[in-house]
């Protein structure tokens, strides 16, 4: 559906007028209205130019992208490592959702995936975690300064993360006091969500085109990481309104959300000292996990 090719002026207009015309603008004004100005959405080159992997994600697979790791963390970011199985969010994330085959250890992967509803699943761990690469690439430009550990912490142990993933466009109008504990149950809806017709998933995929191809014109760099990012929201709006099905609004939602966290300050979010100190980082699961991210990632040139 995408083309390497610049698209023209003429090209995105009848992709605007052809996507009003069947899906009308309800919910999505801001968006729509604002495609031949990027800035006023806030998106940013720098979004751009830096890593494709969350540091929470085992980098041996993406060895080239994370020889720009230097650019944005500092030396001894991976001191932050002995914390990423407290994440509790991402934890049952990780412990529910089926991962990404790849080439990397694939067969091993398959026999650990049909435990987690595989291939039955709709959404893997790796595309739950771009959340946190969204909020690493965010803080990182925002902060105006490479990410160390309390940077890291902040980012994962803030609860911004759960704020999200529960109340999507009305993040930042929460409490942490009312951010509840992430429920297992969650994790396994969101592995059985499905679009609850066609014309739903051609809609989202008509509008994640059009997005795409206005800023490839008028940021001809662009690129489209995001689409992971996009897809977990709609998940988590359909199973964070009690659904299995995505229905238009979560669509609108995802969206809106997306372009709403990139107008966010998230650095005045701050790591809270009794999540991080929840967790028994002795235990041997934690040490494990620990042990076996810092080793991937010293092994990844740097």
């Amino acid at each position: 559906m995408s083309s390497k090719k610049e698209p023209s002026y003429e090209e995105l207009k009848k992709l605007f007028l052809e996507f009003i015309d069947k899906y009308g603008e309800e919910g999505l004004e801001k968006i729509l209205s604002n495609l031949d100005n990027p800035e006023k959405l806030s998106y940013m080159d720098e979004m751009l130019n830096y890593h494709t992997s969350p540091v929470c994600r085992d980098p041996y697979i993406h060895t080239y992208f994370n020889q720009i790791r230097n650019k944005i963390f500092k030396k001894d970011y991976a001191d932050f490592l002995r914390y990423v199985y407290g994440i509790r969010l991402r934890r049952i994330a990780v412990d529910t959702l089926p991962k990404e085959l790849g080439s990397y250890a694939a067969i091993i992967r398959i026999f650990t995936n049909l435990a987690k509803s595989w291939p039955f699943t709709k959404i893997t761990s790796q595309e739950f975690e771009s959340v946190y690469l969204l909020l690493e690439k965010l803080y990182f430009i925002q902060s105006g300064h490479k990410l160390g550990v309390d940077d890291l912490l902040n980012i994962y142990f803030s609860g911004l993360d759960e704020l999200i993933v529960f109340f999507l466009d009305d993040f930042d109008t929460v409490d942490d006091k009312d951010i509840p504990q992430p429920p297992k149950d969650y994790f396994k809806s969101l592995k059985h969500v499905k679009y609850c017709d066609k014309s739903i998933q051609k809609m989202e995929q008509d509008l994640r085109y059009l997005i795409i191809t206005a800023l490839r014109y008028y940021r001809p760099n662009s690129s489209g990481w995001e689409s992971d990012v996009l897809k977990t929201l709609t998940y988590c709006s359909a199973v964070s309104d009690g659904r299995k099905i995505i229905v238009r609004d979560d669509i609108v939602r995802a969206f809106n959300t997306y372009f709403k966290l990139l107008n966010a300050n998230i650095t005045k979010y701050k790591a809270r000292q009794e999540v991080i100190n929840s967790t028994d980082y002795d235990s041997l699961r934690a040490k494990w996990k620990y042990y076996t991210l810092k080793f991937t990632h010293i092994i990844t040139p740097y």
